[in-house]
């Protein structure tokens, strides 16, 4: 299934809205995930089922970065871990992070766009 990038991201808003019960008209292309819009990490499970489900698309957004985060001593970010992440998704604004990064801190380049890209991205799902 094809979905022109302006369809894709209303319906990515649609899923949002509903998955944390505020208004349409409340959400942005910019909003962040958690920060601006208020979500915890058992909103994100539901939204990933409702894109699972409506768009038949798999995608991980809790552990999108799990694999490419080091930090160091001090508990930040390292350097390296962020150039791995931006070159690994390109449309993330790594670098508008307030330094130091923490690994909390990550959560802020979830944004509606983000979450946009990452679907379509996405393999689309197998049929059983």
């Amino acid at each position: 299934m094809t979905i022109a990038a302006a369809e894709l991201q209303s319906r990515i808003i649609e899923m949002v809205a509903d998955t944390l019960e505020l208004e349409i008209e409340e959400i942005q292309p910019h909003s962040r995930f958690f920060a601006d819009l208020g979500g915890e990490s058992i909103d994100l499970l539901d939204l990933q089922f409702k894109i699972e489900q409506e768009l038949e698309r798999c995608i991980d957004l809790n552990n999108a970065f799990a694999k490419r985060v080091e930090t160091n001593e001090a508990g930040e970010v390292t350097q390296s871990s962020l150039d791995d992440i931006q070159h690994a998704y390109p449309f993330l604004a790594v670098d508008a992070l307030p330094c130091p990064v923490t690994p909390d801190g990550l959560r802020d380049l979830l944004t509606i766009t983000a979450i946009t890209e990452f679907v379509a991205a996405a393999e689309p799902k197998q049929a059983a």
